[in-house]
């Protein structure tokens, strides 16, 4: 059985364990001691088709004795029905009056109260009702830690999409359930990243000058404080895919634009020419298209030899585009334009 849910004075979610959903029923007028809370932070805008099925899986979840869970989402003004479905299922809402993922995360973070941050977009979702058991017990395990992550899923509605399948293992190379846990240099993407709320203060959150790779830049800072960042296995999430050929395309166009400047610029081992030339550094395509090609097809093939080939042409291309992003583009996409992180 799933916890129950509670509305506090504030109008937060407050997710109880089983022993303490049963005791207000019971009539024994015992409850388990609620000490600590855990946030779940959702940026939100234009997310009316996918947010609403993440806080209705979110309130099946089953809650760590002793903690409860607040949802604070960080929204963003939106042209569809986002705001309803946020209001009617009474999440605390984080109104922010700027553009881009960062911001919206801020905000929410600035509204909670919760010692442990667990981000999550809003279209993803836990694999399993005892997800944020697992997510609660590493973090508490590892004891000091700058970050936490784990696996991005496809779908599992979008398995025969051989675009979406494209499109997440353009995406998701680094983040497969075969990769081996523990400590890591690879940073986390925000569709699923955890981190104690002291961490957040301490390094100061998203900077807002990054609409992609936010989640990147972010790291850095957190790992040039002296905290480590670590991966776990058994912590996915699902993430749904883009559906369609021209929406991955732009995706990975927008993704690939700033790479230059925020990752390769910064690397100290460089592999690169001309990188700071924009005119010369076109040059590299053949070489960054091929070498994008390799790794993630051999990482997709870890996952599925089928998948893979099934999406051959299609990942081609979308890795095409995010190799042309890369040489031609000029930095950060307008975060207005942006509204799937």
């Amino acid at each position: 059985m799933p916890s129950a849910d509670r509305m506090d004075a504030k109008g937060r979610a407050t997710f109880m364990s089983h022993s303490e959903s049963r005791s207000e029923h019971d009539g024994s007028g015992t409850t388990a001691a609620v000490n600590r809370w855990v946030s779940i932070i959702i940026p939100c805008r234009d997310a009316a088709k996918h947010v609403g099925a993440l806080i209705d899986r979110l309130r099946l979840l089953r809650v760590p004795t002793g903690w409860a869970v607040e949802l604070i989402v960080g929204y963003q003004r939106s042209r569809d029905d986002t705001l309803r479905i946020l209001k009617e299922r009474g999440v605390t809402i984080a109104y922010c009056e700027e553009f881009g993922p960062g911001p919206a995360r801020n905000a929410a973070v600035a509204a909670s109260r919760g010692a442990l941050l667990v981000f999550i977009d809003s279209d993803a979702r836990p694999t399993d009702d005892d997800w944020l058991v697992r997510v609660v017990t590493a973090a508490g395990a590892l004891g000091s830690f700058g970050g936490l992550g784990g696996p991005i899923l496809l779908d599992p509605a979008q398995a025969r999409n051989p675009v979406a399948i494209a499109d997440h293992f353009a995406c998701w190379f680094a983040w497969i359930p075969k990769r081996r846990s523990g400590k890591t240099l690879l940073f986390q993407p925000n569709t699923f990243f955890v981190m104690p709320r002291d961490v957040f203060d301490r390094v100061g959150g998203f900077d807002a000058r990054f609409t992609v790779l936010q989640d990147f830049e972010l790291q850095e800072r957190i790992k040039r404080a002296g905290l480590p960042l670590y991966f776990d296995n058994t912590l996915g999430v699902y993430h749904v895919a883009r559906g369609t050929l021209v929406s991955s395309l732009r995706h990975s166009w927008l993704w690939g634009c700033p790479y230059r400047e925020a990752y390769i610029v910064r690397r100290e081992k460089r592999i690169w020419l001309f990188v700071h030339n924009p005119r010369l550094f076109m040059l590299n395509f053949p070489g960054i298209f091929l070498l994008r090609v390799a790794i993630v097809v051999g990482q997709a093939m870890r996952v599925s030899v089928w998948k893979t080939v099934y999406c051959l042409p299609f990942l081609l291309l979308t890795i095409f585009a995010w190799a042309l992003g890369v040489v031609l583009g000029k930095g950060q996409p307008v975060a207005e334009r942006t509204v799937r992180p």
